[in-house]
């Protein structure tokens, strides 16, 4: 991050090139019959053998349950399965007012004019590799988040993601979401200075929310005693914001379409940032960075070809015309 505007703290390389400010969870018919199993299985082992069949089907029966869970209002799914959250139009207020270490955060009022749609969950491994074909992560699992991305490969995500037949019949453009629709989207009515409060010292809180440096992993690069390092995890496995957003913060940084640049101290309606520059938006912190992070209001930026295996991002869509959330609770603070 550049230190040198005036939105933001002096800057902390966090690795990988990311720069972020520093502070100051009856057999069916024809089945097996236990008369059956016991001439060629000893007794203790067809008991096992039984629990574990029950085991298994109450497995199964949750599982199946928890996938016919409806999803809360104003979420729907795509082809893909991204849940996509409508988020209202609005007016908050960006930044932060304070001073710290002889640098402002500074504050001012934004409006958004149109609903937007924004990803429930930072784009996954799995999602990644049914519209792009491979997965290029260092942590490979499929509910992980898909990292070691440019900012580029994340806008061909969203272009290829738009171009799919049931994409384009929705009508659904797909973008990286502005740092602005970012912001707000995190803050989700709220006006403290950590999403889900306001202390100067979050991290017993922000443990419930967000894989960060101190429950990430035991160092960084796994050492004697089996230590574990510091990775990413699966997307949806802490608390979601007061909008039912996941991961906001912590996990990996979430590319965002801006180019770097200085806040604004006045106004602004639906900002897009500077027309051009050398680095790009990045939010959220990742699964090494520290609580102080975990701000809405923290910003970052990396060189948008860089890759990194704490960088990923979400997508976000215009909403259509006319579109109102059908949400209770979505409105600003």
């Amino acid at each position: 991050m550049n230190a040198a505007h005036r939105g933001e703290t002096a800057a902390t390389d966090v690795g990988d090139g990311f720069k972020m400010g520093r502070r100051p969870g009856n057999p069916p018919a024809g089945g097996w019959r236990a008369t059956a199993i016991t001439d060629w299985m000893p007794p203790s082992c067809v008991q096992t053998t039984f629990s574990v069949m029950i085991v298994a089907t109450i497995c199964l029966t949750v599982a199946c349950q928890a996938e016919r869970v409806p999803d809360p209002p104003g979420v729907v799914r795509n082809s893909i399965g991204m849940g996509l959250k409508l988020l209202p139009s609005g007016t908050f207020t960006m930044g932060e007012a304070q001073i710290d270490e002889d640098r402002l955060f500074e504050r001012h009022v934004v409006t958004l004019t149109r609903p937007f749609f924004i990803g429930t969950h930072e784009v996954t491994n799995a999602q990644w590799k049914r519209v792009m074909g491979n997965v290029p992560s260092d942590g490979k699992g499929g509910n992980q988040p898909v990292e070691q991305v440019t900012w580029d490969d994340a806008v061909a995500f969203c272009r290829t993601l738009s171009e799919l037949p049931e994409e384009r019949k929705a009508g659904r453009v797909y973008r990286l979401p502005t740092e602005a629709e970012w912001e707000y989207a995190c803050r989700a009515g709220t006006k403290t200075r950590f999403s889900f409060g306001d202390e100067n010292n979050p991290n017993s809180v922000i443990d419930a929310h967000a894989w960060y440096t101190y429950n990430s992993g035991t160092d960084h690069r796994g050492g004697p005693g089996g230590h574990d390092p510091k990775s990413t995890h699966p997307v949806g496995t802490k608390q979601p914001n007061a909008w039912g957003l996941y991961d906001m913060v912590g996990n990996v940084f979430e590319w965002c379409s801006d180019w770097h640049g200085e806040l604004g101290n006045g106004p602004a309606t639906d900002p897009q940032g500077p027309a051009e520059g050398e680095r790009r938006i990045i939010r959220g912190g990742c699964f090494d960075s520290q609580a102080w992070d975990a701000r809405p209001a923290c910003r970052g930026s990396s060189d948008p070809t860089r890759k990194s295996r704490a960088g990923g991002f979400r997508v976000a869509v215009t909403a259509p015309e006319g579109s109102v959330p059908e949400a209770a609770g979505t409105g600003t603070k």
